[in-house]
């Protein structure tokens, strides 16, 4: 098929085309068997499109359309806002921990006798954290691929330990004479 002529029968289907166009594509069609087959399904999906009813969009179609792209806009928005909101937290929890060490090495050196017992209890707790990660992580593996088993059994255990330590400090903190009131005898 022949470009320059798809483009001719598609300027006379649109009456574009002039005169001498016109008696061009005739000449050829009457000479190109191809191409007149083209021409002739060309004027049949013509008169089928002509016909066909138009159809007319909706009289509230574009509320609709803006009403669906400001809500991808808000979850969008949304999303960026978890997301922020995770990394603060995450900072935060990062800060506190730095925080929360210094002071424990801050009290260990005031408090030479205590400190070293901390240190024991803390290595004992780091000890037992390792061991119920390896519980965790033998249980998990069985339901997991070995990296999402170490991790979860991580998480798993350091969340016990973490609740282990902050039922001794309240614990033991709650026993201590606050500075200022008088020793429980």
């Amino acid at each position: 098929m022949h470009t320059h002529y798809t483009r001719l029968m598609s300027l006379v289907l649109d009456d574009e085309a002039t005169a001498s166009q016109k008696a061009d594509l005739q000449r050829h069609l009457a000479a190109c068997p191809a191409c007149a087959t083209t021409w002739t399904q060309w004027q049949t999906l013509d008169v089928r499109l002509a016909a066909a009813p138009r159809l007319t969009p909706p009289p509230n179609l574009v509320a609709q359309v803006l009403g669906r792209l400001e809500e991808r806009r808000l979850r969008q928005r949304r999303r960026r806002w978890i997301g922020s909101g995770l990394l603060v937290a995450w900072i935060g929890i990062a800060v506190a921990s730095g925080l929360l060490l210094a002071g424990l090495l801050l009290w260990g050196l005031m408090h030479p006798l205590e400190g070293g017992l901390f240190a024991t209890w803390a290595a004992r707790l780091l000890s037992n954290l390792f061991r119920l990660v390896e519980v965790f992580y033998g249980c998990l593996s069985l339901a997991a691929g070995s990296f999402l088993g170490w991790g979860a059994a991580f998480c798993v255990a350091l969340t016990a330990c973490l609740a282990a330590l902050w039922v001794w400090a309240v614990g033991h903190f709650g026993r201590w004479p606050r500075e200022g009131a008088p020793a429980k005898g």
